[in-house]
């Protein structure tokens, strides 16, 4: 059977999405076991594959609602109005309007939210609706998802929120500036990706449109440390 070229490029952004779904959650659990999270905190829950969810983020919620601050790390593909794999389906994306519900859940006691997932600032004011203390979200496209691991550290070592991000975004900037330099992979302020990307042999092009793009907009009281 022939295959349309239209459907041949849908075929593969499936596929892209689904394996970079894996590369993010195998990335998030590696950073995490190696980080000092088990000490800090008292239970450490990852949901990944089939367990990351809408229905399972809100059971999760609620189990751990009444004995425990929480914490949530978002380490998944997104969008303006939600975020969470394709592969499990439209009805198990956390949306906006799921995430501000979470204000129902009985004594949940919500206190930080880091987003990794792209346009993360537009899901900034359904977080604090649905209780969190404090969240950050990137500006539109995150191209700098290795800065969680730095984030991780400096948020264990109780640094505040606000200046956990802003320095893991500074620890990572001389690498991602670099690489920007050789690849051009941002369109406009649409957050639209550039098709095809740009590239150059001698490092002429300009990552700031990228860095940009990745800049963390914060809301709520960025100075929570994760020893309060």
């Amino acid at each position: 059977a022939q295959v349309s070229l239209t459907e041949y490029v849908a075929m593969l952004d499936g596929f892209l999405m689904d394996f970079t779904d894996t590369a993010l959650e195998d990335t998030a659990r590696m950073v995490i076991e190696r980080s000092r999270a088990s000490e800090v905190y008292a239970r450490v829950v990852i949901l990944e594959d089939g367990d990351f969810k809408k229905s399972k983020v809100l059971q999760t919620l609620r189990e751990l609602a009444p004995n425990y601050v929480v914490d949530i790390h978002v380490l998944a593909h997104g969008a303006k109005d939600r975020f969470g794999p394709s592969a499990n389906g439209a009805a198990e994306q956390m949306k906006a309007a799921d995430i501000a519900a979470l204000r129902n859940i009985p004594k949940l006691r919500l206190r930080s939210v880091y987003q990794q997932n792209c346009f993360g600032q537009y899901l900034n004011k359904a977080w604090t609706d649905g209780g969190a203390q404090v969240v950050n979200g990137s500006k539109q496209i995150n191209y700098m998802s290795f800065a969680y691991e730095s984030f991780l550290r400096h948020w264990l070592d109780g640094r505040p929120f606000g200046q956990a991000v802003a320095q893991s975004t500074s620890d990572w900037l001389p690498f991602y500036s670099l690489v920007f330099n050789f690849v051009d992979l941002y369109d406009d302020e649409t957050g639209a990706r550039r098709d095809p990307p740009q590239f150059s042999v001698f490092g002429t092009l300009s990552g700031s449109d990228e860095i940009n793009s990745s800049t963390m907009i914060f809301r709520g009281n960025a100075s929570v440390r994760a020893t309060d």
